[in-house]
């Protein structure tokens, strides 16, 4: 029954979600996003849980975190975005990724005014940070732990996360960050440090698009791979960061 409530709860957001998405090129877009992802994203699993009346603290892990699992979690997030990006690397040698894709993502990470950064931390990076992890590392992995290990919940939940992000270019990332996502919170038994997590890597996003960090990492605007001597440091980061953390509560 709760994997079946899981699968569901994706579903019903999942299905929605293509509907209702609106257009990349609509001037109201970030607006309409973000409303989404509150109202659905966030809604749907907060109203399934109190019909069947489970308690949200415990769904949703909405516990404080400590200042070690916080910075341990950073860690292994700054690790996990420099794996991504050869990921990213390793794609492009075997999947051609259409360039209207790539520009359409540069054109709505784009700056040019104050009140437009405020609009895109909010609609890209804070509220899809919160949302998206109260739904799959919150509600859908919670439902899934209930009876499954917890190895299988983490990684149904990020083939899950994948998924609901509806890009194949994106799905192997974005599984591959569910699962580090996922593992923070079973380990520190926080929401806390997955939201913290995801929200640093929506910035990162922002901040490449925004800045001349690729003069110093040229892997970022390049199709080249990451020097394999930082790959393994952030490998062995991720590991070190992973072992320390410690449940919280």
């Amino acid at each position: 029954m709760p994997t079946f409530q899981a699968l569901l709860v994706f579903l019903v957001v999942w299905i929605a979600s293509h509907y209702l998405a609106p257009q990349s090129n609509s001037n109201h877009a970030l607006i309409q996003s973000a409303v989404l992802q509150l109202l659905l994203v966030l809604g749907t699993p907060l109203v399934a849980s109190k019909l069947v009346n489970l308690k949200l603290r415990g769904v949703f892990k909405f516990r404080s975190t400590s200042a070690s699992n916080l910075l341990f979690t950073l860690v292994a997030t700054a690790c996990l975005v420099f794996l991504l990006e050869e990921v990213n690397y390793l794609q492009s040698r075997f999947v051609i990724q259409p360039s209207h894709f790539q520009n359409e993502i540069e054109r709505l990470l784009q700056i040019d005014s104050f009140p437009q950064l405020i609009g895109l931390l909010l609609s890209i990076g804070i509220i899809p940070a919160i949302c998206e992890e109260c739904l799959f590392r919150g509600y859908i992995l919670d439902r899934l732990s209930v009876a499954d290990n917890p190895w299988r919940a983490i990684m149904t939940s990020s083939v899950l996360f994948g998924l609901f992000h509806r890009n194949f270019y994106i799905l192997l990332p974005a599984t591959l960050s569910g699962v580090l996502l996922a593992f923070v919170v079973l380990r520190s038994g926080s929401l806390s440090n997955s939201i913290v997590s995801h929200l640093v890597i929506n910035v990162w996003g922002i901040a490449v698009s925004n800045s001349n960090i690729s003069h110093y990492l040229p892997w970022l605007r390049q199709a080249q791979p990451v020097p394999y001597a930082l790959l393994a440091i952030c490998l062995v980061g991720i590991f070190v960061a992973g072992r320390l953390l410690k449940k919280e509560g």
